[in-house]
């Protein structure tokens, strides 16, 4: 990790850095200056001489030795300026020459709709890193909530590696807040988030905190103060849990509801600030709920909600039989899949004491365009004689349930036709073997026979019939006693029966096709996945050798988000790998079901709203004193981040408070155990009175992350267009800097030509550039007889990830990393340091795969002998440039070697544990041989100019004309 404020070397044939101007100060941090010239620059070769300031020292609490939030990466130096004052674009390889980066003919500069910049000369611009290494030293939030530290920090990065132990406030893992330090006053965090006196601008969110919870998020580590070590025994991925308190009365306080914390003083609320009779006992000076910023409490009584069971353990895969790889998912299912699921079952379970553990249940139904198949042929029930009505044929086993036009249901208890597969997983064996030796082939005439008699048409070619709506309403309806996780796996939209979707990105429609239909259907599906609990999964896999058909995977992806299932959509050639961790991550992550979420805060501010991105369902607020309302969720998994918003009270914060709290609670149940339980995390603040201390206290990742899932969010309203989406958050961007450059004149006597960015927002103005570039809001440019690009389904593919996109991967997601491949085959080798023999020094020390700086995603960077790695947060590309020898391509894997390592450690990244590990399908993609795939990945170089925005410098030049011109 690099000192604050630190730059990498420059490049071989590049100048040394000169000494920088007189450097600003600003709530105790350094402001990056820009040199700004008024005439057309000397043609020089290289990068504008620079040397970042040193900036404020880390808190005592931890060792923060990169308090900018991300590493920085090398930049391509640019060439020199051309008579008319603009930097041109680096000369591209002999190959690549005739195209611009974006993969449009090369043309003049364009005037674009924020208008022409003035020419500046800027020096390098610091832009993130992939974090790798040694782990950072353990960081204690409280510790460093009361240490006197002048200015305020923010916790360690999102995206670094760092160890929480939990000392008394909530792990960043946990919460994160925009701001840590709050202006006790309205007014100043107005002019922090850019409406300051006299900005005019349409700042909708410019007087409030936001924050970003993830209930059921790994914590790192719980440590209670009285212990010395770390206990081995003690699993990081879990909270503690207080068993000794009253399932029916969690410790709360009488007036407000809040729950202890360790925050409490003489049993006094530190949120409501009244004395509560019946809080915790003083004379408990050793309970987990005074000690941890996290405890979780057995609740029973009022706390279970639900009326029938506790939602069970029940995965149902409803499978498109019309798909090509039909068998293939059946093979995946059964000899990987589940066999995870059952080994996940039995860790659970295995400490248990239950007389009557809940049952994991499976079960495989296929769909055409004739109805759902249930495979029953198999199973072993005494009571299989009553089909309620269906259609039992003697079809090779199959119960089918015909109707699939008007109202799909389940004709059989689950019972009759899933396995549970703690005592019947031989049984779920014979039977997926019996399917793929006779059953299935059976089925695919079956859907020859269909398309005869019913697709015979134009419309409606051989093997396009799915009846995907259908599937899903019979999955919902089969699970509404006992709730669970539906999956429907296909290749189609639903183009046949209930749901039916028609081809809205070649039909002349008014309302664009990356926004979701509204279809009762689909309206009525989502509210009954959340009325029975159940969350549901959809996986669209197409092959991306043949032409793109049109999935809708806007209104679909409706119905994940509703009930806080997921959309997975896969477009590489090598699937199975990420179709098969997909599944596995949504069945056996952390998760709770028939989950509330409830925010508190404490005196002086509110919590104005929760920002959910459609999942769950909000209700009343319980009491006459609660300000949120409560959220309903079938499933909140690990990953789940649900964003809230603080905002003051009248009259602000009192000046004799020096923190504000504020307060999760999840009540929910473990589907493996059955047990209810609640989850309470409480984050403390500082307050702050002005507004350098704010700025200072900035956490870019929280910011990012907000910024793009309100984006993503506002891209799907009805009366928004891509055009006031983008002017809403560059404009947005453009406040909160031209409001600091304000601020920062009145101190100091800053030149015209100089452009000052806040030291915790240096990449902000990067992040905004990478938005306006990504598949989120780039304008889609389109051919005669061609699809737009990116297509509807990619767009609304790429909205439905960032309206759930968290800290660690929302700046990567918009601008990805760039890394070259050594060709050294003993490179990237798995690196480790010595340890002490401690649990936790282990931890700090656990191997890892020294990656090096990320390049520029521009591409300059791209030699034609040379192969890349690019990880874009949803697909990791291995591009082949054109001169790559024979020699090298044949010992290129992506399992093993350089490349297998990279992939490797970008795949399991997280903070501590391989909790967070994500699995990006991996693409290659040749120069020469790929070339329509080789220049839709080249639209990721975000640093190079695109048809409407200029490249990086020439963003930054035009930011300055706009702080510059704000009034």
């Amino acid at each position: 990790f690099q000192q604050q404020g630190s730059l990498p070397l420059p490049p071989r044939g590049i100048p040394p850095p000169m000494p920088p101007a007189a450097p600003t100060s600003y709530g105790g941090g350094m402001g990056m200056q820009m040199q700004v010239n008024r005439q057309p620059p000397p043609p020089v070769m290289g990068n504008a001489p620079y040397s970042a300031p040193p900036g404020p020292p880390a808190p005592p609490a931890y060792n923060n030795t990169n308090n900018s939030g991300y590493g920085q990466q090398q930049q391509h130096s640019p060439a020199p300026p051309n008579g008319y004052g603009h930097h041109q674009a680096p000369t591209p390889p002999m190959h690549q020459r005739g195209m611009s980066p974006q993969g449009y003919p090369s043309a003049a500069p364009t005037t674009t709709q924020y208008g022409e910049p003035a020419p500046v000369d800027l020096p390098e611009i610091p832009t993130p890193s992939m974090p790798h290494g040694i782990i950072r030293e353990a960081y204690y939030p409280k510790a460093t909530l009361l240490a006197d530290a002048n200015p305020i920090q923010p916790p360690p990065p999102a995206n670094s590696r760092f160890i929480v132990l939990d000392d008394g406030n909530a792990s960043p893992h946990l919460i994160r807040s925009t701001l840590y330090a709050i202006p006790q006053e309205r007014s100043v965090l107005q002019s922090v988030l850019g409406s300051g006196a006299g900005n005019s601008t349409n700042n909708y969110h410019n007087d409030k905190v936001e924050l970003l919870a993830t209930p059921l998020g790994v914590p790192s580590a719980t440590i209670p103060t009285f212990q010395q070590q770390l206990p081995e025994e003690l699993r990081l991925t879990k909270v503690a849990v207080d068993g000794t308190t009253d399932k029916i009365k969690p410790p709360r306080c009488n007036y407000c509801n809040a729950y202890v914390n360790p925050f409490w003083s003489a049993s006094k609320c530190n949120f409501c600030n009244r004395v509560s009779s019946s809080s915790i006992n003083s004379n408990q000076p050793n309970s987990l709920a005074t000690m941890l910023g996290t405890v979780e409490y057995p609740v029973g009584g009022p706390y279970i909600t639900r009326k029938t069971i506790p939602v069970q353990p029940v995965f149902l895969y409803a499978i498109d039989a019309t798909a090509p790889s039909c068998q293939k998912y059946v093979e995946l299912l059964l000899n990987q899949v589940i066999p995870k699921i059952l080994e996940h079952a039995h860790e659970q379970q295995q400490n248990l004491n239950l007389l009557a553990k809940p049952k994991v249940r499976v079960g495989i139904v296929f769909c055409l365009a004739s109805g759902v198949y249930i495979p029953t042929g198999f199973h072993n029930n005494e009571n299989d004689n009553d089909n309620n009505g269906a259609n039992k044929e003697d079809f090779s086993g199959f119960t089918i349930m015909p109707d699939i036009q008007e109202d799909p249901y389940s004709p059989l208890p689950l019972e009759q036709w899933t396995y549970d597969i703690m005592g019947q997983f031989e049984a779920l064996q014979n039977m997926c073997t019996c399917l793929l030796e006779t059953l299935l082939p059976r089925l695919i005439q079956e859907r020859v026979r269909i398309h005869n008699t019913i697709g015979n048409s134009k419309d409606q070619p051989i093997y396009q019939l799915s009846c995907g709506g259908a599937a899903m309403a019979f999955l919902v309806d089969a699970m509404k006693e006992t709730g669970g996780r539906a999956t429907w796996i296909s290749w189609r939209r639903p183009n046949c029966g209930v749901g039916k979707l028609m081809d809205r990105e070649r039909s002349k429609l008014v309302k664009p096709a990356y926004k979701p239909v509204e279809d009762p259907f689909y309206k009525s599906l989502t509210a009954k996945c959340q009325e029975y609990k159940v969350a549901m999964d959809i996986v669209l896999h197409s092959n991306p050798a043949v032409p793109k058909a049109f999935l809708d995977v806007s209104t679909l992806g409706q119905v994940c988000a509703g009930s806080n299932g997921k959309l997975i959509r896969i477009t590489a050639p090598s699937w199975q790998e990420t179709f098969v961790q997909e599944l596995l991550q949504r069945a056996t992550s952390p998760s709770g079901w028939d989950c509330i979420f409830k925010v508190r805060s404490s005196t002086g501010v509110r919590v104005h709203s929760l920002v959910t991105n459609d999942v769950g369902k909000f209700v009343t607020a319980s009491g006459i004193t609660d300000d949120s309302p409560d959220l309903e969720l079938p499933v909140v998994q690990s990953d789940t981040c649900i964003g809230f918003k603080l905002e003051h009270r009248v009259g602000g914060i009192p000046k004799s408070r020096p923190f504000v709290y504020v307060q999760t609670a999840l009540l929910y149940t473990n589907a493996w155990t059955g047990e209810r339980k609640v989850r309470v995390s409480t984050l403390g603040l500082r307050t702050c009175q002005t507004a350098d201390a704010a700025f200072s206290s900035f956490d870019f990742g929280t910011l990012a992350a907000c910024e793009i899932r309100r984006a993503a969010q506002n891209s799907l309203q009805h009366d928004q267009d891509l055009k006031s989406t983008r002017n809403l958050v560059h404009d947005r961007m453009v406040a909160i800097m031209a409001d600091y450059r304000k601020r920062t004149s009145n101190q100091q006597m800053l030149q015209p030509n100089q452009l000052v960015l806040p030291e915790k927002l240096r990449l902000y103005p990067t992040l905004v550039m990478a938005m306006l570039k990504s598949p989120l809001l780039r304008e889609a440019a389109s051919r005669r007889s061609q699809l737009p690009n990116p297509t509807a389904d990619e767009r609304a593919h790429f909205v439905q990830e960032a309206r759930r996109v968290t800290p660690v991967m929302a700046f990567q997601m918009v601008h990805p990393l760039l890394f070259q491949v050594p060709d050294d085959p003993d490179a990237m080798a798995w690196s480790t340091s010595s340890s002490d023999g401690t649990l936790l020094s282990e931890l700090r020390h656990s191997p890892f795969v020294p990656l090096e700086k990320s390049l520029s995603p521009t591409i300059s960077c791209l030699e034609d002998d040379q192969i890349y790695l690019m990880d874009t947060g949803l697909v990791l590309y291995v591009v082949i440039e054109r001169s790559v020898s024979r020699e090298r391509l044949q010992s290129l894997n992506a399992n093993e070697g350089p490349l297998g390592r990279m992939i490797a450690q970008l795949r399991k990244f997280s903070h501590l544990t391989t909790a967070m590990a994500r699995f990006p399908p991996v693409i290659f993609v040749h120069a020469e041989k790929d070339k329509p795939l080789y220049h839709d990945m080249l639209k990721w170089m975000v640093d190079d100019a695109s048809a409407s925005e200029p490249d990086s410098r020439g963003f930054f030049k035009r930011l300055h004309t706009k702080i510059k011109d704000k009034p």
